[in-house]
């Protein structure tokens, strides 16, 4: 929600890179800000929360007591993803309203030039940083918890069937994770490597380069279509249905075919059987019965 929310003004931001409101300028830049920074905390609440339950393997069930749990967790991962953020946006904007830094190179500057950071430095200060933070963090973690698959793997033989279901689930939690952490960490490590060098006078392979980097990072919904709602065995059992229900109603087609035969069959037999020459019903039964 945190990273839809953020692309949505991000659009509207492309579309209307100059907003005659100057306040209105300054929300859309702060809102940027922290749902951005929002969704980078939201993954890492997710990775620290992963990282928990793969080294201490608990089992995930539905029992009321690890429901509680998951609620309590659910409530302290809200309080950091949100809350963090929030501090963050709230102490960028006391520093720029009441301008508490007199150097205008690191004081942020939202809704003065653009209705986000203008200075390469402003930005790595109160938007960048926090994210390569949390990527670092992030790479530790999953570092540690494929530490730890490696070693629940190699006792997985001697586990018991249900254990070794778990510790498969484990994996698949770990891996969707994994994905979601690449798709954006690497296209914002590429944005931020990309607006720190980036410069006019570049030569045209430079430019090349942070074109595709541009690309590679607005890409990032077709990158999580493709790891969250695609999914090949759901396509081919869809594909699989098909088959079956135009299979099912071929054979449903010749079977009504048949019985509209016995049926009119059975009409002329009764209507001859009720008329008064036998002679000419046994000869029509003998000619139905060849048919």
């Amino acid at each position: 929600a945190a990273l839809g929310l953020a692309f949505g003004i991000l659009v509207g931001i492309q579309f209307y890179p100059h907003i005659s409101d100057c306040l209105g300028c300054m929300v859309t830049g702060y809102c940027l800000q922290y749902f951005f920074l929002a969704s980078f905390f939201w993954m890492n609440a997710h990775s620290i929360d992963l990282y928990q339950k793969i080294s201490r393997f608990r089992p995930r069930n539905g029992s009321l007591v690890l429901d509680e749990i998951r609620r309590k967790k659910f409530i302290r991962a809200s309080l950091y993803s949100w809350g963090v953020p929030s501090v963050i946006g709230l102490t960028t904007f006391v520093l720029q309203k009441f301008d508490l830094i007199p150097d205008p190179q690191f004081t942020p500057d939202i809704g003065r030039k653009a209705c986000f950071f203008t200075f390469w430095k402003v930005k790595w200060i109160y938007f960048y940083g926090p994210m390569t933070v949390i990527i670092t963090i992030n790479c530790v973690l999953f570092s540690l918890m494929f530490y730890g698959l490696f070693k629940h793997h190699l006792l997985s033989t001697k586990l018991r069937q249900a254990n070794r279901t778990k510790l498969e689930k484990e994996i698949w939690f770990c891996l969707q994770y994994l994905k979601l952490f690449f798709v954006t960490g690497l296209t914002w490590a590429g944005e931020m490597i990309g607006n720190s060098f980036k410069t006019p006078n570049d030569s045209s392979s430079l430019r090349y380069l942070w074109l595709t980097i541009d690309l590679f990072n607005s890409l990032q919904g077709v990158f999580m279509f493709l790891i969250f709602v695609y999914d090949r065995k759901y396509l081919r059992k869809y594909c699989s249905c098909n088959d079956n229900q135009n299979s099912s109603s071929l054979v449903t087609g010749s079977t009504l075919v048949s019985s509209s035969r016995i049926v009119s069959n059975c009409l002329e037999l009764s209507r001859i059987a009720s008329s008064k020459s036998p002679e000419k019903f046994d000869n029509h039964q003998k000619e139905v019965t060849l048919s």
